[in-house]
This record gives structure tokens, C-alpha cells and sequence, in this order.
């Protein structure tokens, strides 16, 4: 996709011969800002790679001189673009190429042309990509579209072969097959073979994902969110050996203070380290079995603690590679009754739950959800960012704004820009130091030029005590609640103790839930926790930090389930100068 404005730069790399005489080659793209200047603003984004070889072999296929082809029944191509249209696919003009179209049985033939005022562009390519494109409408015209889950989209091709160049007209034989892939002879007006595709393998997506890929706009600073996609069961899977489970009791979040989180915690990552001492030099693998701590496949996240368990061993994996894998179940187990994690061997297990085991351990995917019993794992995917239109400016924030952390660099910067960006003019910042100790003065000042008024609160926010009187104070005219508190203590996995996790999660965790059930009869606008990419990433030294920040992550998800509003922000490193990447 090229961006509304600057352009893109494009990159085409060839390798060198490898000893049967082929050559990789990739084709990567990065954003420029600036038209005339080559230097890429933004990472480069792999878009291909395949293998070329010297010399090609002769286009098989059959004979499309006789036309049309014998035996095969004409289908009517009235409105296709249309209809193609309502299904997700928008051609413009330039690729609505097939003209006419014949089945007989799996074979389809069809007619391709440009339109005429572009048949001089034609000699350009070897093959123009319109043709080609409009090549493949074949399959929707005729009704043999091999997948029935939503639009597909080439994916993968082998055995391409080319030989002549530059045609406006196309005859086209393609086959379908019944895995999703499709095999197609080219030839010009007269019938002549001019190229050959042994297999063109269909990749199926939502209409969503189509629009979302066309509306996108290319920046550098992305945003992501986690997407649950559904993982194809393998056909055979081994059966289960040398598999321990750690079952993690499935705690509601109605009882959850989260002294309860900090209890789970402490319990799962004694018996990790345990396990990791125990099986240092052998084989075995950990299943660690949750219920309820995702939110996967429109079932809501219930269980925070196993939430934060989620972060505390997406670090371990991190640690310790291919050694864990985290499973979630839409239906709790007898093994998640016990008051503590339970650590099993697999034939401790029922046989329902021990075949679920054996399928999500061939997947290779290191986190799964079972949900109806579909496997299911995390990817990244894009979110298209809103983006002030042309003279316009963001809407202001009103009201009072409540700001944990406010003497950080972060805090503090998060006030300057609500003040410049926003129009935020009531600022109740809170700090465990009176008026924001030795950095609260000159913050004041700074916001109190740029036109805010400053109310400081010296209160510890994992102190519900201290917390509520200020709460009261503003709650007539608080519309924004925003937790930008933390603390690091960094360890190995292996030296965390529950010190570690007290201390990371005091600031995050506690604090949040504090300002959760504190805040909940009021009319907010706004609850934006700042959480870490470590949560959902795991990072290695950082499994207390990681689980109070998908804690975070989950009591967003649990307001939601509320009706509640809630964002969390997991944000990837800060710079000295307070400024996000």
C-alpha cells in the first residue's frame, strides 16, 4: 500500500548462486518521508522471497489453440465486479480484465484483456500484473472457489515459467484442486504458450482484514493489538511422553484483591523454578494449563491471576525456549480445583484433556486457547491509527485528569502533552512525595504557564486508605483516570523470589485495581493504564514486571466486560527524553 503522503522505497535482492544453480531473492519496502531523499524514515517490511533458477523449462498445460475450448459450458460473467465487490474484492477498472468464461469440471478457461487504452503498456511487462490478477477471477466467476471461509488471496507460487513478453490478451486454462491450490496455463489471443504456474496456493482472509489492509495507512509508529487466529489441527499427532502439567487454580475475578494474584504468582513461579531445576538436563516439557485468563475467540477474559501468570511465563519462555507452553481452557478441569498450582504428569490427566495436550503440542505454537474445542494463538496485527484530519485538532479533554506516577519522566510528560495536545486544564497529580518532591515545583510552574491548575495528592495508590479520600475529593468533576505508575526490579527467572513480585506488582497491579473499584460509580470518560510490551512479549530478567503488566492488560479487559471504559497502553522503551518508539 502506498502512503497518502511520501513515498515508499523499494528493495529487490538477489542472491548469490547457491551449488544447484539458483539464487534467493527477496523484496522488502520501508517508508520515506521525503520523495527525494533514499533514506527510509520507518523498518523495512518483507513482502516476498522465492528461488530463481538460470534457465526455465518449456509451459505445459495443454493446447488453447482450439477456443473455445470443447466440451466446456460457457458461465455468464454479467455483474462479476459487482458481486465481487459486496464479497471484499474492489477492482478498479484496470483489473476488471476477464471478458468471458467456460467450466468443464475442474477446468476453467477464460478470456483477458486490458482495457484499450492500456494495451501500449502491455510491451512494458512480461507479463502485466492487471492480466494476471484478472487471470485468477476465474475461480469467483464460475463458482469454484476451493475455500468457503472468505476471500482468498495468492499466496504462494511454484514452478513459474515465462517466455514471451509483453501481451494485452490472454487465454487461460487454470485447474483447481481440492487443498486450496490452483494450476494455470497462460497463452496469448492465438492460442501460443507464453507461461505456466505448476501451483498457486490460496491464502483465505476476512473481509476485515481486506479493508483494514486497504484503509491502513503506512507509518512508521504503528499501533498492534493481540488477534487470536484459529491454528489448523495437525492431521496425526504424536501421542503425549514426557510432558509435566501445572494447572493453575481458576480464581474469579470477583475475589480478587489481588492478594490473590501475588498468592498465585508465588506458588506458579516456585514451581516453575522447581521443575526448570529438576529437568535442567533432560527432555521434559511444562504445560502450564490456565482457564479463563485470555480473552480468545468472543470468550471474555475471567480469571485475572491466571492472567498475570500468562506474563510471569511468557517470560520463562523467553528464558528458557521450547522448554513451556501456555494453554488455556474455555472449560476448567478437576486438576484447577486445588487452592494451589498443581504439577501432574500427563497420565495423571483425563483422556479428553491428555488428546488436547497431544494436538496443541504438535501445533509448535509455544501459546494456545482451546475454545470449543479450536485451537487458537496470539498474533500481532496492525490498528489502523485515527489520524486528525487536515485543520482540525483533538477533542479536548475535560474535567479533572488523575495521574499516578505524575514525578516520572513519563507522568510527567504524559501531563505536558494532555495540557498542549488536549486542552487538559484540572490536573489532580499524585505522588508519594508532598507536592510532588524535588521535581514537583518545577512541574507545576511549567503546567501552570501552559494554563492548568495543579491539585497534588501525596498517597500511595496500592493503599486503598490513602486512595479514597482522593478519589472523594474530585468526584463531582474526575472524567479521566490515567496509571502511569511502576516500578522495575529486574532478576532471572531462576533468582525471582516473591520480594520481586511484590515490589513490581504494589505499583501496578494494586494500584490499578485500587483505582478499578474506587472509581466504578463514577461517570468516567476515560481509564488508560500504561502497561509494558513485556506483558504480552514476555522479556528475559523481567517475569514480575511482565505479569503485573499483563495484569494491566487484563483488568482492561474485565472493565470492558463491565461496561466500563478502559485502555491499556503496553509501550515498548522509553528514551532519556521521555519520548515513545
Amino acid at each position: 500500500m502506498l502512503p497518502e503522503h511520501g513515498a515508499l522505497t523499494l528493495q529487490v535482492v538477489i542472491g548469490t548462486e547457491d551449488a544447484d544453480g539458483t539464487r534467493s531473492i527477496t523484496v522488502h519496502s520501508a517508508p520515506v518521508g521525503d520523495a527525494s531523499d533514499d533514506e527510509p524514515d520507518g523498518p523495512w517490511t518483507l513482502h516476498a522471497t522465492g528461488t530463481l533458477t538460470a534457465t526455465a523449462a518449456p509451459p505445459t498445460g495443454g493446447d488453447l489453440t482450439q477456443w473455445p475450448p470443447p466440451n466446456a459450458r460457457a458461465v455468464d460473467t454479467t455483474g462479476l465486479y459487482e458481486e465481487l465487490a459486496t464479497a471484499g474484492y474492489d477492482y478498479g477498472p484496470l483489473f476488471q480484465g476477464l471478458k468471458t468464461a467456460w467450466r468443464d469440471g475442474d477446468d476453467l478457461y477464460a478470456e483477458i484483456a486490458l482495457p484499450h487504452d492500456q494495451w501500449d503498456h502491455a510491451t512494458g511487462h512480461v507479463l502485466h500484473p492487471a492480466l494476471l490478477d484478472a487471470a485468477l477471477h476465474t475461480i469467483a466467476a464460475t463458482g469454484a472457489h476451493p475455500t468457503t471461509d472468505g476471500p482468498a488471496l495468492p499466496f504462494s507460487w511454484t514452478g513459474v515459467t515465462l517466455t514471451t513478453h509483453g501481451t494485452p490478451l490472454l487465454r487461460t486454462h487454470l485447474t483447481t484442486h481440492p487443498d486450496n491450490t490452483v494450476t494455470l496455463t497462460l497463452a496469448d489471443h492465438n492460442g501460443t504458450p507464453i507461461g505456466h504456474i505448476n501451483t498457486l496456493a490460496l491464502r483465505t482472509i476476512t473481509p476485515d482484514q481486506l479493508s483494514a489492509a486497504q484503509a491502513a495507512e503506512q507509518t512508521v509508529d504503528s499501533l498492534y493489538r493481540v488477534a487470536w487466529t484459529t491454528v489448523p489441527a495437525p492431521p496425526a499427532p504424536a501421542p503425549v511422553t514426557g510432558v509435566d502439567v501445572l494447572a493453575v487454580p481458576a480464581a474469579s475475578t470477583g475475589d480478587d484483591p489481588v492478594s490473590g494474584v501475588q498468592e498465585v504468582l508465588a506458588d506458579t513461579l516456585a514451581r516453575v523454578q522447581d521443575w526448570l531445576t529438576t529437568h535442567h538436563d533432560d527432555d521434559t516439557h511444562l504445560v502450564v494449563l490456565t482457564h479463563g485468563a485470555v480473552e480468545a475467540a468472543d470468550t471474555p477474559l475471567t480469571n485475572l491471576p491466571a492472567a498475570a501468570v500468562w506474563g510471569l511465563i511468557r517470560t520463562a519462555q523467553t528464558e528458557h525456549p521450547h522448554r513451556i507452553t501456555l494453554l488455556d481452557t474455555d472449560q476448567p478441569h478437576t486438576t484447577h480445583t486445588n487452592p494451589t498450582t498443581t504439577l501432574t504428569t500427563h497420565t495423571d490427566l483425563d483422556t479428553t484433556l491428555t488428546t488436547t495436550l497431544a494436538t496443541a503440542l504438535a501445533t509448535g505454537e509455544p501459546q494456545l486457547a482451546l475454545r470449543d474445542h479450536h485451537l487458537y494463538a496470539p498474533r500481532l496485527t496492525t490498528t489502523p491509527q485515527l489520524q486528525p484530519t487536515p485543520h482540525t485538532t483533538p477533542q479536548p479533554l475535560t474535567g479533572t485528569i488523575l495521574i499516578t506516577g505524575a514525578t516520572g519522566a513519563l507522568g510527567g510528560h504524559i501531563a505536558r502533552h494532555l495540557v498542549t495536545h488536549h486542552g487538559a486544564r484540572t490536573l489532580a497529580l499524585l505522588s508519594r512525595q508532598p507536592n510532588g518532591g524535588p521535581n514537583g515545583h518545577h512541574l507545576t510552574t511549567e503546567l501552570q504557564q501552559l494554563g492548568a491548575t495543579v491539585h497534588w495528592h501525596t498517597a500511595d495508590a496500592a493503599d486503598p486508605h490513602a486512595l479514597a479520600p482522593i478519589i472523594h475529593t474530585h468526584q463531582h468533576d474526575l472524567t479521566t483516570v490515567i496509571h502511569a505508575a511502576g516500578t522495575l526490579d529486574d532478576a532471572t527467572l531462576h533468582t525471582q523470589t516473591p520480594h520481586h513480585l511484590t515490589t513490581t506488582l504494589q505499583p501496578k497491579a494494586t494500584a490499578a485495581w485500587n483505582l478499578h473499584t474506587l472509581t466504578t460509580h463514577l461517570n468516567l470518560t476515560h481509564f488508560i493504564l500504561f502497561s509494558s510490551a513485556s506483558g504480552t512479549l514476555g522479556g528475559a530478567g523481567q517475569a514480575n514486571y511482565a505479569a503485573a503488566n499483563a495484569y494491566l492488560d487484563a483488568l482492561a479487559h474485565h472493565r470492558h466486560t463491565h461496561n466500563l471504559p478502559a485502555t491499556s497502553l503496553a509501550w515498548g522503551p522509553w528514551d532519556q527524553h521521555g519520548m515513545a518508539h
